[in-house]
């Protein structure tokens, strides 16, 4: 697994099953630079991106630096 800051993950999505902003975007999406992926988004410029040997994740926290901190603390990853 690794976790990474990147805020223009979500740059050029392609929605293909969810919510595109009504208070957050979650659901399915793709993209070029991530494929497929899930997406729970409050706010797309404090995106982190969770990858899994079979899924990616896109994560929004409220505290940025405080995620990865813990992340890194937890997974021993690297920012």
């Amino acid at each position: 697994m690794s976790a990474e800051f990147d805020s223009q993950a979500m740059l050029n999505s392609w929605r293909v099953l969810g919510n595109g902003g009504f208070f957050s975007i979650t659901g399915l999406f793709w993209n070029q630079k991530l494929g497929l992926y899930r997406a729970f988004v409050t706010n797309e410029k404090n995106s982190i991106v969770l990858k899994f040997t079979d899924k990616v994740i896109v994560i929004t926290p409220d505290n940025l630096q405080d995620m990865l901190t813990k992340l890194t603390s937890l997974l021993q990853i690297k920012k």
